[in-house]
């Protein structure tokens, strides 16, 4: 199985923002990305399970909040973040179906750009090394160093599919985009194009690729800016035990 469906969700205040994404169903997969425009946010998570795995926050070129989180998800669960602090918020949620439940991250690494970019940006995301039948997801978020600019993103390698890209004038653009169903081994660095459509200004970008597990169960490997691999199963000599 694969991805599902996503949603992506904006506020310019403090607040709560919602997330449902369409179809969800019991032990789905959800990988979620919170991003603000300050290194600073302040927020909780107000769905039960909902758990924080990486902080990918950047203090240049401006300032910028990048977090991932997941869940399994009980059924058509509504996914809550609740900002006490911070301007402009993104929350995007994407649900995958046939992922493993009870160790569902194979590998996970994040990239932080803290250039100051000028459009179009070739955007460059480390890779992960991937089991069999994994889901990759990479979800992205360009730290803008102006208001009123919009960034999007295309251009994504062969076999990579858009699910959100949301430009958003108030410092924030972010996104995010898959690929089912990965053979095993190493995905090598994913490229993208972020390109301002508006505005003036320049930016940075984060970026946080995800392995999702298929069925069997995986271990998974964290690595910060440098090549990660999953951990290969146990061989057991004939006649022990399993």
């Amino acid at each position: 199985m694969a991805f599902r469906s996503v949603d992506h969700q904006v506020r310019s205040t403090n607040g709560t923002l919602t997330c449902s994404p369409a179809g969800m169903a019991a032990d789905d997969y959800v990988a979620a990305q919170l991003v603000s425009d300050n290194s600073g946010a302040t927020y909780s998570y107000t769905t039960s399970g909902l758990t924080e795995r990486i902080n990918n926050d950047q203090d240049a070129p401006d300032t910028q909040t990048q977090r991932y989180a997941d869940k399994i998800a009980t059924g058509s669960d509504d996914l809550t973040v609740d900002f006490t602090a911070g301007n402009y918020h993104h929350f995007i949620c994407a649900a995958f179906s046939g992922r493993n439940t009870s160790a569902p991250r194979t590998a996970t690494q994040p990239t932080s750009n803290t250039s100051s970019n000028s459009t179009p940006v070739s955007a460059s995301a480390t890779g992960v090394t991937a089991a069999s039948g994994d889901d990759i997801f990479v979800c992205w978020q360009c730290d803008q160093q102006a208001s009123g600019d919009d960034w999007s993103s295309d251009s994504y390698p062969a076999g990579y599919t858009e699910a959100s890209d949301r430009a958003d004038t108030n410092w924030v653009s972010s996104g995010c985009f898959y690929q089912n169903n990965v053979g095993a081994g190493a995905t090598g660095s994913i490229g993208w194009t972020i390109t301002r459509d508006a505005g003036t200004g320049n930016t940075g970008y984060g970026a946080i690729v995800v392995a999702i597990a298929s069925g069997g169960a995986a271990e998974e490997t964290t690595g910060l800016n440098a090549q990660v691999h999953a951990l290969r199963p146990r061989h057991f000599a004939p006649g022990l035990a399993r």
